[in-house]
């Protein structure tokens, strides 16, 4: 019997995600917290004109403030999203002293916290959202300040 169980078991860890056996929850789902409000864009909009994308979605990839390279944060990889606070780390455009931007991007580091909701009734958001990040590529990260605008618009 008990090598029938280990059988079991092992069947059934080994099946792959989406195989159409439900297995029970061992704990509740968090509900979706997203970043910020959406500045009143959408996905469709973020593919048509990325001005404003990230505000509104959950741990988004990519984050834009207005629209040019150094308003926007790409290839965001986030640790603990959903917690009180969370890190992401992405790369940053920033201007060049001399006109335009450096062509190489450099490694933000963002950190989103102040859990509520931006509008009564909307979903739960991280509402404060700081980044570091050198002033220069190859440069000495900064202190932490403020990104853009205020996430929840």
């Amino acid at each position: 019997m008990r090598s029938r169980i280990g059988f079991l078991v092992l069947l059934v860890a080994s099946l792959p995600a989406g195989s159409g056996i439900a297995m029970p929850s061992t704990s509740a789902e968090s509900p979706k917290i997203v970043l910020g409000s959406p500045h009143g864009t959408g996905d469709f909009v973020c593919r048509v004109h990325p001005r404003f994308c990230g505000w509104g979605t959950a741990a988004p990839r990519l984050l834009t403030d207005g629209g040019d390279p150094t308003d926007t944060i790409a290839s965001i990889r986030w640790k603990s999203w959903g917690g009180s606070v969370a890190i992401g780390y992405g790369l940053h455009w920033l201007p060049h002293p001399g006109g335009g931007i450096y062509q190489t991007p450099v490694r933000i580091e963002l950190r989103v916290s102040n859990l509520g909701r931006c509008v009564p009734g909307g979903p739960l958001a991280y509402r404060h959202l700081v980044a570091r990040q050198p002033d220069r590529p190859g440069g000495k990260v900064g202190t932490w300040g403020l990104f853009g605008s205020s996430p929840c618009g």
